[in-house]
């Protein structure tokens, strides 16, 4: 018996001519498999949006990006609403002021988000 199970049905891509069908694997969640080559008709599935004249890779790119950009606003309003709480007399100006030096400052990760050697910026993009 296969772990994998078909809960989608297939899926055609108008830029690929491949027909995709949809898996679900209870360790991986969600995947898109390959399943056939040639010209087909396109159609759309309530789950997955393959029809599209975009290619999905670059799509896909394209939303990374977007959910990138929307966890970041995210991270500035609840820094934001923190900053509040710390500072209740504050000003908005302030608090704007407050988080422009918290995001140039970044306490707990001066050195970027990631392991590795430190290296200075000013000199490297002056």
């Amino acid at each position: 018996m296969s772990i994998w199970s078909r809960t989608m049905k297939v899926t055609t891509s108008r830029t690929t001519n491949a027909a995709l069908c949809v898996t679900r694997c209870p360790h991986h969640g969600s995947r898109l498999r390959q399943i056939s080559c040639g010209p087909r008709r396109p159609y759309w599935t309530n789950y997955v949006d393959v029809g599209d004249s975009m290619p999905s890779s670059t799509r896909s790119i394209a939303d990374a990006f977007r959910t990138t950009l929307d966890l970041f606003d995210a991270g500035l309003d609840l820094m934001r609403q923190n900053l509040r709480r710390s500072h209740p007399a504050a000003s908005d100006e302030q608090i704007q002021m407050l988080l422009q030096q918290w995001l140039l400052e970044r306490p707990g990760a001066e050195s970027g988000d990631c392991p590795g050697r430190a290296i200075d910026l000013s000199a490297r993009f002056a």
